[in-house]
């Protein structure tokens, strides 16, 4: 599964294309945001173990990927197209097992992106 496969896709990259750089940051932020507390479901309750350590890790890598997007955003350092970005998050959850999560996350997060 690719998140071509969901329904629409990756059809929110073109509004992150064409949103505003506040609204990029913020979706970016939220879908991190997201990751982190779909993240917590690969806790095995009442320990500090990790019942699918495969998929922290994915998301880990996700998450670093994310955040340092952010980072050269506010940087001014963010040279990256949108759409091989995306791809690349993409390939990297499927492998890792985790890419409901992303898929999740960035729809919970485009309501910061869709055109007013």
């Amino acid at each position: 599964m690719t998140l071509d496969d969901k329904p629409n896709g990756l059809a929110f990259v073109g509004e992150l294309e064409d949103a505003a750089p506040e609204a990029k940051n913020a979706f970016l932020a939220k879908v991190a945001f997201e990751l982190t507390i779909r993240g917590r479901d690969t806790y095995e309750p009442g320990t500090s173990g990790v019942s699918e350590p495969n998929r922290l890790r994915a998301l880990n890598e996700v998450m670093h990927r994310l955040t340092k997007r952010m980072f050269k955003r506010i940087s001014g350092n963010d040279d990256l197209n949108e759409t091989e970005f995306w791809k690349a998050l993409t390939e990297i959850s499927d492998c890792g097992g985790c890419l409901a999560d992303l898929v999740a996350s960035a729809e919970a997060a485009s309501p910061l992106i869709k055109s007013k």
